[in-house]
């Protein structure tokens, strides 16, 4: 009988034989994986990727296990991969999802790193049925929701002030094109030609040709009042 089971630690059935290859004796804790399976070989390059998931080529991956122990009060425990006996440290901010408390007996996914003193734990921890988190394209930092809004704020207040600024110079303009525009063009009279009273038809007539229309014979007196006597002298 031969044997290709291996173990999440990295040990392997290498055939029936009473005979040890290269590590003389299986290591403590391994224990025979189905009769006939007597003959184990380290590998410790397969032992740190089921530990760490973190050797070259492998940055990423994620794990599922269950978290065998937690200390509520301290924010901490210790997850077991669903492979094996292999244990890795986890925090309460490594979590993704801060509404749920976790427990003993959660199954959970993750991700593992090495912290700042070269030790592994979990990082990314999720929960069944969450979304997995996005990996990170440079280790960039995530933005505040409140910087978020403020920016937002910020945009669109100087998106109003830039409004209101065209808005006022277009009035302005409007209102100097129509202070441009000769009153003759404004008024329902027009200069054709007439110079006495005798051609108008009413004061308003009158009084707009005296101001706006040349070789008037109009004010005799000079007083500013065309055609007193026909039109404008009530």
């Amino acid at each position: 009988m031969r044997c290709s089971w291996a173990s999440p630690a990295g040990w392997y059935g290498g055939g029936a034989a009473c005979s040890w290859e290269k590590s003389g004796a299986p290591p403590d804790g391994v224990r025979q994986a189905a009769p006939g399976c007597l003959a184990w070989q380290h590998k410790p390059a397969r032992r740190e990727r089921a530990r760490t998931g973190n050797v070259r080529g492998n940055a990423g991956m994620r794990f599922q296990g269950r978290i065998t122990s937690w200390d509520e009060a301290r924010g901490f425990g210790f997850i077991t991969w669903n492979g094996g006996s292999d244990k890795v440290f986890v925090h309460i901010s490594a979590f993704t999802d801060r509404r749920r408390r976790p427990s003993v007996g959660d199954i959970v996914s993750y991700e593992v790193v090495k912290n700042a003193q070269g030790r592994h734990q979990a990082e990314k921890v999720a929960f069944p049925g969450q979304a997995m988190p996005a990996r990170s394209g440079g280790g960039g930092h995530k933005t505040s929701p409140l910087l978020q809004l403020a920016v937002v704020g910020l945009l669109v207040a100087i998106g109003v002030g830039l409004a209101l600024r065209y808005q006022a110079r277009s009035a302005s303009r409007a209102q100097d094109a129509f202070a441009s525009i000769p009153a003759e063009r404004l008024s329902r009279y027009h200069c054709e030609g007439k110079t006495r009273c005798s051609e108008m038809r009413s004061c308003a007539e009158a009084e707009f040709y005296l101001q706006n229309c040349p070789n008037t014979e109009m004010d005799g007196d000079r007083d500013g009042i065309p055609c007193e006597s026909q039109w404008c002298g009530q």
